[in-house]
């Protein structure tokens, strides 16, 4: 789906617009995918023959937790939120964990698999993908972007998982928030997108003109450097999402 206008959709707020009225806004104006962050029903149900594709949350950690703990809880969310809907709703990738803090990190991949049984079992695992969503934290070494590598030890394990079941990995990359806590060393042209500021990354030889392109390899710098821990199990992915739709595969490179 190259070139789609997409939204994440949130419906936490005052004075929101009704569903059907925010789903009407998006088609009106060339948006074919959206992000939803819990199974809401009357989102779910206004989206019924949209055509907009839709990218679903499992919901908060709790929701996690139960997944994880309880493959029968996994089929009855899956019946009740995916077989429900699909493919009225155009259902592609059911999120299971955002931005989960480290001390739940542990409920993510036992989640994540038995979601993805129990799309299997309902003939969906093909159609319907798994990833998880993850902070930028699980990256250390950050800078230069060629010395990404993968913080948290469960991240090389769910990377596997990813690889295995061809489901990308989905990055929360917030570039003003680093900015925000070393404005020493970042410039703020670097950081909003504005000329004048080129930072040359010796280790794959690219030059960066905005730290959100640098954040973003850094990331893919992990998951190879987890690609090569992990060869002699069969390797991890390299496939990517940023916020939820930007992808790019390994091999292709910024124009510099």
């Amino acid at each position: 789906q190259a070139a789609v206008h997409d939204v994440c959709y949130g419906v936490i707020g005052d004075n929101l617009p009704a569903r059907r009225d925010v789903v009407r806004l998006c088609r009106s104006s060339n948006i074919h995918a959206m992000r939803i962050y819990c199974p809401d029903q009357e989102a779910l149900a206004v989206l019924r023959g949209s055509g907009i594709a839709l990218v679903l949350d499992v919901g908060g950690v709790d929701q996690v937790r139960g997944l994880a703990a309880d493959p029968f809880h996994a089929a009855d969310w899956v019946r009740s939120n995916v077989q429900a809907y699909y493919p009225d709703v155009l259902i592609r990738h059911v999120i299971v964990g955002n931005k989960i803090r480290p001390g739940d990190a542990g409920f993510i991949l036992p989640a994540m698999r038995n979601v993805r049984a129990a799309l299997s079992a309902a003939s969906l695992g093909d159609a319907i993908k798994v990833p998880t969503a993850v902070r930028f934290h699980v990256v250390a070494n950050s800078y230069p972007s060629s010395a990404g590598v993968f913080t948290r030890p469960y991240m090389t394990d769910v990377a596997r998982f990813l690889v295995s079941t061809g489901a990308p990995l989905l990055a929360n990359v917030y570039h003003y928030f680093v900015y925000r806590d070393n404005p020493r060393d970042i410039r703020l042209n670097y950081t909003t997108f504005q000329p004048g500021a080129t930072v040359r990354d010796l280790g794959n030889g690219l030059v960066y003109i905005n730290l959100f392109d640098a954040m973003v390899d850094a990331v893919y710098a992990a998951l190879e450097r987890g690609r090569r821990a992990g060869r002699e199990g069969g390797g991890v992915g390299e496939r990517m999402a940023v916020g939820w739709r930007f992808r790019r595969h390994h091999g292709e490179r910024q124009e510099v």
